[in-house]
């Protein structure tokens, strides 16, 4: 049985609403805009709850190579 996929924010009485597929394996929310694409793992929604729930993720920390200079 495969699943359908839903959108995680809207709630129509007791379930998630479903996506409605808009083709090339994408589907959206018709109510908040929310975007699924289940084949590509690192696809990331740019929706506005979606974006909201990113803030809350720790920064990255960056490294930068730092060369030392001879002869200061």
């Amino acid at each position: 049985m495969v699943e359908e996929p839903r959108c995680p924010y809207c709630v129509l009485i007791d379930h998630f609403m479903l996506l409605s597929p808009t083709g090339e394996g994408r589907f959206v929310c018709m109510k908040c805009g929310h975007v699924a694409v289940p084949e590509n793992k690192v696809f990331q929604c740019l929706c506005s709850h979606c974006s909201a729930m990113r803030t809350f993720e720790p920064a990255k920390p960056r490294f930068w190579s730092v060369q030392k200079s001879v002869n200061w």
